[in-house]
């Protein structure tokens, strides 16, 4: 005589799964809620690393610790597991289906690890398979229970479907977290922007930068702009790119920017894809990172004495080739420098004919691959 399962208990079971898809210290819980839904005398939860056994993940309620101190011994012998992996995602199977009953009872798995736990009868299904990751549910009865039947099978059909869809919810919101943090720990001002530039998300930096009186951002109406409307429209033009707006078109690598403010201070920006903003619970549409740091030059000192040695720039040579690259015109970096704007262009054609560039964007665009490779 088998047991009977209400749908009143099999959905608060299913209501702890979705508990612990975004709280992972409820994973412990919510199996034992479905080892107790399935009268099961076992029951676990297993985010396997086929490769690193060590990195797998295992959920087993009122495990003894004794037995869970043999799992790096036994589950990589494991005859199951081989045979469990080739059975389909979702599909409710019998341990009996893997080998048959009386071939399991021969291997060392069922004599060493599964009978003496009272584990004589076992229900499972692979929750996911990605690489060498492997995650499964399995529940057990013991040897004086009935075995599972075709109503239990159907029942565990049903909760199936919930139990891959909150694995994966629980990996998507792990990662969030991680992102999250990470990004809220940065050094530095970060944004996510969608295509228009419209805030999805910033730091506290962020929020610090934006707070100052003068600033050479600003948001507006919940988008990130620059003071002088150029500006802005060169940071939309830049975002789009990265973002792949248009159809067909591969996504931009990234790139530098520098932003002024009215009276003279200046940020420096670093711009690069988000493929998909559902790392921070945003659009799963891709995004662009903006992030921003206050800068008296977009560049490091030590890049002078590098420009010097590998391309042979004087030293004023190297300067302006700084300055222009940092956002200032020539006639700016003419004033700059203390010279005459004949004297600038003289020595720009100087930059150009040692670094083998015709213009300024080529100048840029060299200046910043030795940046970020210094």
């Amino acid at each position: 005589m088998g047991y009977s399962i209400s749908h009143e208990t099999l959905s608060a079971a299913i209501g702890r799964i979705y508990d612990a898809a975004y709280d992972p210290s409820v994973w412990l819980d919510a199996i034992l809620q479905l080892q107790a839904t399935f009268h099961g005398s076992k029951a676990c939860l297993v985010n396997m690393d086929l490769g690193r056994f060590e990195d797998s993940i295992f959920f087993s309620p009122g495990s003894d610790p004794s037995w869970n101190a043999l799992l790096p011994v036994q589950f990589p012998i494991n005859e199951l597991i081989m045979p469990r992996t080739s059975m389909p995602i979702g599909r409710v199977f019998g341990d009996a289906q893997l080998l048959g009953r009386d071939r399991l009872q021969g291997t060392a798995i069922w004599n060493e690890w599964m009978a003496p736990q009272d584990m004589y009868d076992g229900m499972g299904c692979n929750l996911q398979m990605s690489g060498k990751r492997f995650a499964f549910f399995d529940v057990q009865r013991g040897r004086d229970q009935p075995v599972f039947d075709v109503d239990d099978h159907a029942m565990l059909a049903l909760v199936a479907p919930h139990l891959q869809r909150a694995t994966r919810l629980s990996e998507h919101f792990k990662a969030r977290q991680a992102s999250r943090s990470l990004f809220a720990h940065l050094p530095f001002a970060g944004f996510v922007l969608d295509t228009r530039l419209r805030i999805l998300e910033m730091n506290a930096a962020a929020q610090t930068l934006l707070s100052q009186p003068i600033c050479a951002l600003t948001a507006r109406a919940g988008h990130l702009a620059a003071c002088d409307p150029a500006q802005t429209n060169t940071l939309l033009q830049v975002v789009g790119r990265v973002c792949r707006v248009h159809e067909g078109e591969l996504p931009g690598l990234g790139a530098d920017l520098i932003v002024r403010a009215e009276r003279g201070d200046q940020l420096a920006l670093s711009i690069g894809l988000l493929p998909s903003g559902g790392m921070f619970g945003l659009s799963a549409g891709p995004c662009a990172v903006v992030l921003a740091r206050e800068s008296k030059s977009a560049f490091s000192p030590v890049l002078h004495d590098q420009l010097r040695e590998t391309f042979g720039l004087t030293a004023k040579e190297a300067s302006i080739a700084l300055s222009l690259a940092s956002g200032l015109s020539l006639k700016e970096t003419a004033i700059k420098e203390n010279i005459v704007f004949g004297t600038a262009r003289i020595h720009l054609e100087r930059i150009f004919r040692k670094t083998e560039t015709r213009q300024q964007s080529q100048l840029v665009a060299l200046l910043n691959s030795i940046r970020f490779l210094a």
